[in-house]
């Protein structure tokens, strides 16, 4: 299998816009629950999947 690298995000801010939207977002908002159950999935299957070639992609 090759080895799969993929392009890192800066911190946890998305990458896509030039502010950190987190900062906008309150500390008890369910959508701050929502990201850590994400964070947290196992997503080995899809990683396998992966082909690789061309440029280093974003991590699924």
């Amino acid at each position: 299998m090759a080895n799969i690298q993929f392009k890192q995000l800066p911190g946890s801010a998305p990458s896509l816009f030039p502010e950190d939207t987190f900062e906008k977002i309150s500390v008890n908002h369910p959508v701050r629950l929502v990201s850590e159950v994400v964070d947290q999935l196992n997503i080995d299957a899809v990683i396998k999947q992966y082909k690789g070639g061309g440029t280093t992609s974003y991590h699924p």
